[in-house]
């Protein structure tokens, strides 16, 4: 195995046995019976900031396990600067557009306050979908924390349409069978 290929394999392999720490940690930390009473509807970073005082945790921690544990679909974008540092999404929250190192979109609540720059938490609004995802059928709206430094979380909360919620059209294809 070449040098380079090897050193890859290797990092990778560090990544995942850090990744599968963290997630050993956090269920540690912050048990679901102690954090799932802290999420409420709708959701909202101060929940996270809550877990995070109660608990003793960081607030990345925290906004991870509001994704895992939270009834709704949630997502979290950390920026610096107004760049992606990394998303997090739930299982269920689409595929988001913004990846690592781009510019957080500026039709978005969250660029608008971090180019204010005043610190604190913005009220939960909504926003383009189209903006964050690739699906603009959905409804999404975004909080942002901005804390010190340039350093900013948003979350994200996107309110998925109901599988078979077609309003009793059928959207299949001529000649395509069905199934009962």
């Amino acid at each position: 195995m070449p040098s380079d290929m090897h050193e890859k394999s290797k990092a990778e392999r560090h990544y995942r046995q850090e990744a599968e720490a963290n997630r050993f940690a956090i269920e540690l930390l912050a048990p679901a019976h102690l954090a799932v009473p802290l999420l409420v509807d709708p959701p909202d970073l101060r929940q996270a900031l809550s877990m995070r005082d109660l608990l003793d945790l960081s607030l990345e921690a925290c906004v991870r396990r509001q994704i895992e544990l939270a009834d709704q679909t949630l997502a979290a974008i950390w920026s610096h600067e107004g760049r992606v540092r990394h998303p997090v999404r739930s299982r269920a929250f689409p595929f988001l557009t913004c990846q690592k190192g781009h510019a957080l979109p500026k039709e978005t609540a969250g660029f608008r306050a971090i180019q204010k720059g005043e610190r604190g938490i913005t009220r939960m609004t909504e926003t383009s979908a189209i903006a964050w995802t690739n699906n603009p059928e959905i409804e999404i709206w975004e909080q942002t924390r901005i804390g010190k430094n340039g350093h900013a979380v948003t979350l994200l909360w996107a309110d998925m349409p109901d599988e078979g919620d077609d309003n009793g059209e059928s959207h299949r294809e001529l000649g395509m069978p069905t199934f009962r």
